[in-house]
């Protein structure tokens, strides 16, 4: 029994053993990515904003604005995607437009049935 001989194991590859050695670098990597994907997707949605104003013959004007239906007021924070937005004025007509919002702040000013895109602010 002392005399048994141990079978060698067969040598592994360069490449098979840098791969092992990697992996779990390689998974630590995915993971960071990730992180920094959700964070930077967090900070960024604290920035996007609606912000709008109505206005008749350069008078600001206190107007109804449902976004998506619910009562909305300039300054609030927005999910990201398309959405329906809404001004109501007992002399106006409702006037409606489509709206795709992505980061960042989207800037609309209202006046005499013109919707004006200002653009999108920080």
């Amino acid at each position: 029994m002392l005399n048994m001989a141990i079978p060698s194991a067969p040598l592994e590859s360069r490449p098979r053993y840098w791969r092992r050695v990697l992996r779990p670098l390689f998974w630590w990597l995915i993971l960071v990515l990730v992180m920094f994907g959700i964070r930077t997707h967090q900070r960024l949605m604290e920035k996007t904003r609606l912000d709008f104003s109505v206005s008749m013959q350069g008078q600001a004007i206190v107007a109804n604005a449902t976004f998506d239906g619910n009562p909305a007021f300039s300054g609030q924070k927005i999910p990201l995607g398309s959405h329906i937005f809404v001004i109501k004025y007992p002399k106006w007509e409702p006037f409606s437009t489509n709206l795709f919002i992505w980061y960042g702040a989207r800037i609309l000013s209202k006046e005499l049935g013109t919707l004006y895109e200002l653009g999108f602010g920080g």
